[in-house]
């Protein structure tokens, strides 16, 4: 997906395992005193949006290894409209089955929890 912010072009494809990391990172330090529902998460998402959106996108030519993630956070806190940067999270969920990803975990958790449950007999 493209998008133009500022007269650059910027593209979002499907998340790393190092930008989700710093994005679940970004959330749960956000509802470290609070409980985890959907509409803290939410609030946690907007507080952070524009590191979230600058992790999440890269600009078109910048390979992702070599990307300014803080540059970039600046260049979106000042020049990304809201209906762009929520146009960039819509996108997100779209591109990344959150739903499917964290059931791929919670299958190694069980697992992972199955084999204890083993050890302990």
């Amino acid at each position: 997906m493209r998008y133009e912010i500022n007269g650059k072009i910027y593209v979002q494809e499907k998340l790393s395992v190092g930008q989700a990391s710093e994005i679940l990172s970004l959330i749960r330090n956000s509802l470290i005193f609070c409980e985890c529902t959907t509409r803290n998460v939410i609030i946690a998402i907007a507080e952070n949006l524009p590191r979230i959106v600058a992790v999440i996108l890269r600009e078109e030519e910048v390979p992702l290894e070599k990307k300014n993630v803080d540059k970039l956070e600046r260049e979106f806190s000042m020049h990304m409209d809201m209906d762009t940067a929520i146009k960039v999270m819509a996108d997100f969920f779209e591109c990344n089955n959150v739903k499917d990803i964290l059931k791929g975990f919670m299958t190694v958790l069980d697992k992972f929890h199955a084999q204890l449950e083993e050890d302990k007999k």
